[in-house]
């Protein structure tokens, strides 16, 4: 997938250049600091992808070149020769694309949730078998990504095998696709928490679900009030949060 004269950028209007998946963006699109270029890369299931903005369209397109070779891989088409760009190319963009073979209707199992996560280099790749636990899924997994792009990357990964495979009932999407911590995709009988370093720590789901029990009432006859003031927010979560409020500011 590329960007090509026709699509328009992921923050607003905009024209495409002579590089590849590079568009001129127009005045009013609310860039900030003079960045007159933005890097945008179409998915293959058609989701624009952006790789920022840049005062340069070289620049943009070097950043586009880094998106592509994480997407696609050593094939990429590219602006620019690797080493040309090397200092853009990120941890993980060396790797290939993962693949999970297309089979009609059958739910994706574990160990094919696992194997793409773990080719696309996903760091510390863990499973939690949710029997007795939750009726949510069967299996629970938790994968850190190296950077936001490389999160998108492994959610998107998942998500187009599930619309190849046509399951019913299950409907493909990376939920909080815009955000830069947490990422999740549903394939019915796996659920797959995608987060950064910081953000899998402080929320540290792994232990919150191993905990977990269906023999147990969470609620234990409690308004939700009288549970929360029993069950706090942990410190740090709420530190997150209100660091992430005053970014958005």
């Amino acid at each position: 997938a590329s960007g090509s004269g026709d699509e328009a950028g992921a923050r607003g209007a905009g024209s495409f250049t002579e590089y590849i998946g590079v568009v001129r963006l127009d005045s009013s699109d609310g860039s900030e600091g003079g960045d007159a270029f933005e890097a945008v890369l179409t998915t293959s299931a058609g989701v624009a992808v952006s790789g920022g903005a840049y005062p340069t369209a070289e620049e943009a397109a070097r950043a586009y070149d880094a998106l592509a070779r994480m997407y696609e891989g050593a094939d990429a088409k590219t602006n620019f020769k690797l080493d040309a760009y090397s200092s853009w190319t990120p941890p993980d963009a060396a790797a290939g694309s993962a693949r999970i073979e297309v089979k009609a209707g059958e739910r994706l199992t574990l160990e094919e949730v696992v194997g793409a996560l773990e080719a696309e280099r996903g760091v510390n790749v863990t499973t939690l078998d949710l029997a007795g636990r939750s009726d949510l899924a069967d299996h629970m997994v938790f994968v850190t990504g190296r950077s936001v792009a490389h999160m998108r990357k492994m959610g998107d990964l998942l998500v187009d095998a599930l619309r190849a495979r046509e399951i019913p009932d299950v409907e493909p999407e990376l939920e909080g696709r815009d955000e830069d911590y947490w990422m999740v995709v549903d394939c019915g009988n796996v659920i797959v928490n995608i987060f950064d370093e910081e953000s899998r720590e402080v929320f540290d789901l792994e232990t919150f679900w191993g905990n977990m029990s269906l023999d147990d009432d969470p609620w234990e006859g409690m308004t939700f009030e009288e549970w929360l003031e029993a069950n706090p927010v942990p410190e740090k979560w709420i530190k997150r949060l209100e660091r992430d409020e005053v970014e958005e500011r």
